[in-house]
């Protein structure tokens, strides 16, 4: 089964930012990514402007899968999603 990923920030002041360049509207972070059986656990790094970062508050982070090439703002497309906060203080930027 191919698969989109998702991977968005909700900013303190209430905006969005979807990985991986920070736009304000729902791309994907991988297109056409091959799930196989078993499922396999993976981890995703991904890199944001250090500047969205700035403010002080609570950042809450989404990572979804999607049917591959289904529109993302329909919740029947979505096939697993989860969602983190985390303050700045709990954030790591490395160059």
């Amino acid at each position: 089964m191919r698969t989109d990923i998702f991977v968005s920030v909700r900013l303190p002041d209430g905006t969005y930012r979807f990985f991986p360049d920070g736009e304000d509207y729902a791309v994907p972070f991988h297109s056409a990514v091959e799930l196989k059986e078993p499922p396999a656990s993976r981890t995703i790094c991904v890199r944001g402007r250090e500047e969205w970062f700035s403010t002080s508050g609570e950042y809450e982070f989404c990572a979804a899968l999607f049917e591959n090439g289904s529109n993302p703002n329909l919740l029947s497309n979505c096939y697993w999603s989860s969602i983190e906060s985390y303050t700045n203080a709990d954030l790591t930027f490395t160059t």
